[in-house]
């Protein structure tokens, strides 16, 4: 079974009159063809970019769910059929993991999770261990002027005068010899 990110267009005015009723509606869409829902969440209500069944605002629900390939066709089939449910788009997640579908911000800042909860991960490492392995910045300073410095010195002491020319071998013509006139 693989991993799948679905976004549903939901119309916006029938999904916040009759939210659990819609939210019941995707989940038993997804469970009917054997799909199992890790997250989903409300992610925003906005203005549509052009009319969807003379809709002009929709509801946008973010779910991840785990099913077979050949689920795909038939979620999609159901949402064409639905009248509540105005478009879905399902793509694959492969290379997400769980953690991050569920730690994941929506635009709207719902927390409405619907799903299971994955179990909490190790806590990372004390930052104040970290803190006292790094060098700090006072000897790294004192690190920097014991080094000789590695940049060469000049030793050119007639100053800017005596600057080497210009290459000038792009500007020369095919033929021509630099500093000469000859040409073939």
């Amino acid at each position: 079974m693989k991993t799948y990110e679905a976004m549903f267009l939901l119309d916006s005015g029938h999904a916040s009159a009759h939210w659990g009723e819609r939210v019941d509606e995707i989940k038993g869409i997804l469970q009917r063809h054997g799909a199992e829902i890790i997250r989903l969440t409300k992610w925003d209500d906005r203005r549509l970019a052009y009319p969807i069944r003379h809709y002009k605002r929709g509801t946008y629900v973010l779910c991840y769910y785990r099913a077979p390939r050949e689920t795909n066709v038939r979620v999609e089939r159901d949402v064409q059929l639905s009248d509540n449910v105005l478009r879905v788009l399902i793509i694959r997640r492969e290379k997400m993991t769980e953690e991050q579908m569920m730690l994941r911000k929506v635009p709207s800042g719902d927390a409405d999770i619907i799903g299971r909860i994955p179990e909490p991960v190790a806590a990372p490492k004390d930052a104040a261990a970290d803190k006292a392995d790094a060098p700090s910045a006072v000897a790294k300073d004192a690190a920097k002027a014991d080094a000789p410095s590695a940049a060469p010195k000049n030793e050119n002491k007639a100053g800017p005068a005596a600057a080497p020319e210009a290459d000038n071998s792009k500007n020369a013509v095919k033929g021509d010899v630099a500093g000469g006139t000859e040409t073939t």
